[in-house]
């Protein structure tokens, strides 16, 4: 009576095994062997066995059950076409995964779009309104806009049309708008100006320019 052969796993498994070497066919330039046209071996229960300590390795279970809690986290008052679309598929994916018999590395590419769903309805949740905002999330300025500072000159030479720079500079200094600061040190005169971007710096010849440019307004 002829012993079995064990069931041997995939890295075990010999080249002849496989039959790789009978030729079948050439056209002159290339030559092709049995194993070329042969279906790779099934697997054997220790090689299924790697696959799903592979999955379980990714613990999907555990994932869905954080999109579902996040998917439980959302209010009513959040909820928009847009997110109700990337709810829906998280839900339909979790619901997959959890009937499907046979849980494969292709299922596990739908637990990943999942939670890229998850990360869309972050963005359309927490980063969207605030880009609606309004005018301080805007890049740059409007045309014709000027600046707190240019007003502030433009007002002190209605009254003062033949002050000097240096004496401009001096009174807005003495009563700094909200948000000023004038530095006068080993670095020169400048000001210094809080904006959303941080502080921004205006050197004392561009404050020189200001001064010119709208004397040239008053007497125009």
């Amino acid at each position: 009576m002829t012993k079995p052969k064990a069931n041997k796993s995939l890295d075990e498994r010999k080249p002849e095994d496989r039959a790789y070497t009978q030729e079948i066919m050439t056209d002159s330039i290339q030559t092709w062997g049995q194993g070329t046209f042969d279906l790779i071996v099934p697997p054997t229960p220790d090689d299924m066995a790697k696959v799903v300590a592979g999955i379980a390795r990714l613990n999907p279970e555990g994932r869905i059950k954080i999109l579902r809690d996040n998917l439980a986290s959302l209010q009513a008052k959040d909820i928009t076409p847009a997110i109700q679309f990337h709810a829906d598929a998280i839900r339909k994916s979790c619901d997959a995964w959890s009937g499907r018999g046979n849980r494969t590395y292709d299922a596990l590419e739908e637990l990943s779009t999942a939670e890229k769903c998850w990360r869309k309805i972050l963005i359309l949740r927490d980063v969207m309104p605030l880009a609606k905002k309004g005018e301080r999330f805007k890049p740059g300025k409007d045309a014709g806009a000027v600046s707190p500072l240019t007003k502030a000159i433009a007002k002190y030479l209605k009254k003062y049309p033949n002050a000097t720079a240096a004496e401009v500079w001096e009174a807005l200094s003495a009563k700094p708008l909200k948000g000023h600061t004038f530095r006068a040190n080993r670095l020169g005169k400048y000001i210094e100006r809080e904006t959303t971007d941080g502080l921004k710096e205006t050197k004392y010849a561009r404050f020189m320019n200001i001064v010119s440019e709208e004397k040239r307004k008053l007497s125009a």
